[in-house]
């Protein structure tokens, strides 16, 4: 069940596990600045650590990977099956 993790005027953080265990994080960006990108970069940080596991994100697209790569994702081997029955492979974040 996804449960929105933080809210406001320029973002919606989601956040779900994978059958494998995996958190897996779903980010909706409302308006985009160079600042929101810095804030938001902060929370997913604060998330984390909070969280105190990996985070984790299905790869959907190139400019969804190119979002992901700045928030410091990265590819892994690991994949999962959306509820849609596709297979999407997984981008890890953690703070070290």
């Amino acid at each position: 069940m996804m449960s929105v993790l933080d809210e406001n005027l320029y973002w919606r953080i989601s956040g779900d596990r994978a059958p494998t265990g995996e958190v897996i994080l779903h980010c909706t960006i409302k308006r985009w600045t160079h600042t929101v990108y810095k804030c938001l970069m902060g929370q997913v940080c604060q998330l984390q650590m909070m969280i105190k596991e990996p985070l984790y994100a299905p790869w959907v697209s190139e400019k969804q990977e190119k979002f992901m790569a700045m928030l410091g994702f990265y590819p892994t081997e690991k994949y999962m099956v959306g509820i849609d029955q596709n297979v999407y492979q997984l981008f890890k974040f953690e703070v070290h």
